[in-house]
């Protein structure tokens, strides 16, 4: 999967000290790009394309917040994860994601409809009860 950040682009934002640059290019980016796509997946087609600015500052935001999660003092994070988690509900509810162009995505919706089946009315073939004559 390509991460929705680089690097460089992680490293405008954050510094993280100890952490080195492959352990982000290749494993944090890489998760947070997951990360975002499982958390907007209901509500927007992912995978996102490479120009959404706001799915990159969500992948290097998650990144960074991950990283600070497995220092010692993990409640570092507690205000960068409120705020990320914050603006993840408010896309979900109608907020834009933005394109580099300018271009705003609204989320298509909640993916909340049950499965459909053409078979879903059926009656089992095994029953335990007693059949009926």
């Amino acid at each position: 999967m390509t991460p929705y950040a680089t690097y460089a682009q992680f490293t405008e934002v954050y510094s993280l000290a100890g952490i080195p640059q492959t352990a982000v290019e290749s494993y944090w980016l890489v998760h947070a790009t997951a990360r975002v796509n499982e958390l907007l997946g209901r509500c927007f087609t992912v995978p996102f394309s490479s120009n959404n600015l706001t799915a990159r500052d969500l992948c290097i935001q998650l990144a960074a917040y991950h990283i600070r999660l497995r220092t010692l003092r993990a409640e570092d994070s507690d205000e960068l994860g409120k705020a990320i988690f914050k603006r993840i509900d408010g896309l979900k509810a109608q907020d834009p994601m933005a394109l580099d162009d300018g271009t705003l995505l609204y989320a298509s919706g909640l993916g909340t409809a049950a499965p459909w089946s053409n078979t879903m009315d059926r009656k089992p073939a095994f029953d335990l009860r007693e059949p009926e004559y």
